[in-house]
């Protein structure tokens, strides 16, 4: 930052570098928290990051706004980062209270092998960003900030289609690995089937209101947004197949498959990227829809094929494994 500073706002150059300072810190907050989870104590894992942090910015910003004249854009980002900072002190507390006591390991470092991992999840969290994002971008680049606008509602919006599925795979993937690494296939098969059967249908169900009533509900941003029905309902289409598949992603990530992911998933951003494109310059943003969700919903059936192949796991709602399970909805 501090050399390009003479290419940029001045007014941006102070808040970028705190920002970047403090990157470190968000980092590390966010690798405990998943680390944490993996135990399966989610309150622990996502409370001091999705509660005790925003609480320790509300006190540390009505501290300077009664202490200072003016709140600043580098005070504000800095209160941010102290903040994820006293989050990870509390959580370091709560995590030490817990296992101190008790647990007692020795330093083994396996700097290759964690570089490869590392890479791998590196490049699925960059085509997850893609897929979920740059669709707005090509819509700016080709279109008015009002259809910006009524795009980035529209995906909010059909984004809920999936909250099911992401609120059971928080809990479920950490399962995913110790079941596969104790050769447990018939319960690994039973959970993921429980999974997708317990989140496709209220998944269902949110699409089908957005069928209905997408007009009504996209209304609710201004007055105009009604117009991104047609986007909407081609992202929530999206959305439910991959809710109908299942977490086929989380389940080779966790099962020591997630070369393919990167590599199924990178493919996926790039055509989309492509696609979109080219159809928004034809169609505007209900083709940067269809490109995206099509890319999507292509990776996810490569994906699938993948845990059929590799796990012998069926991710679809009712099917079971060629019949060596009785009860496939049994959570085990």
């Amino acid at each position: 930052m501090v050399v390009f500073k003479s290419y940029l706002d001045p007014a941006y150059v102070a808040p970028s570098i705190v920002a970047f300072a403090g990157v470190p810190v968000v980092a590390l907050t966010i690798v405990r928290s998943e680390t944490i989870r993996g135990l399966g104590w989610l309150t622990l894992a996502w409370g001091p990051l999705q509660l005790g942090q925003p609480l320790f910015l509300l006190i540390m910003t009505a501290l300077i706004l009664f202490s200072a004249t003016q709140l600043t854009a580098t005070m504000a980002v800095g209160a941010s980062i102290v903040a994820y900072a006293a989050s990870l002190i509390a959580q370091w507390g709560f995590l030490h209270s817990r296992l101190g006591p008790r647990i007692r390991v020795g330093t083994r470092r396996q700097l290759g092998q964690w570089l490869r991992v590392g890479v791998s999840f590196l490049w699925i969290s960059v085509a997850n960003v893609i897929l979920l994002q740059a669709g707005v971008i090509v819509v700016g680049l080709f279109l008015t900030p009002q259809d910006v606008a009524i795009y980035s509602a529209a995906v909010a919006t059909s984004g809920l289609v999936a909250l099911p599925l992401f609120a059971a795979v928080a809990l479920g993937a950490p399962k995913f690995a110790a079941l596969h690494a104790q050769h447990r296939q018939i319960e690994l098969q039973a959970l993921f089937t429980n999974i997708v059967q317990l989140t496709f249908w209220p998944s269902l169900a949110i699409a089908i209101i957005f069928i209905a009533l997408g007009s009504m509900v996209l209304r609710l941003f201004g007055p105009g947004f009604e117009q991104g029905y047609p986007v909407l309902l081609i992202l929530t289409l999206g959305q439910l197949l991959s809710s109908f598949v299942g977490p086929v992603a989380n389940l080779l990530n966790m099962t020591g498959h997630h070369i393919l992911t990167a590599r199924v998933q990178a493919t996926s951003a790039i055509l989309a990227l492509v696609f979109g494109l080219v159809f928004t310059r034809n169609s505007g943003s209900v083709g940067t829809a269809v490109a995206f969700s099509a890319a999507t919903a292509l990776g996810n059936a490569w994906l699938t094929i993948f845990v059929v192949h590799k796990l012998e796991i069926y991710p679809s709602v009712g099917l079971c494994l060629r019949g060596k399970i009785t009860r496939c909805s049994k959570l085990v």
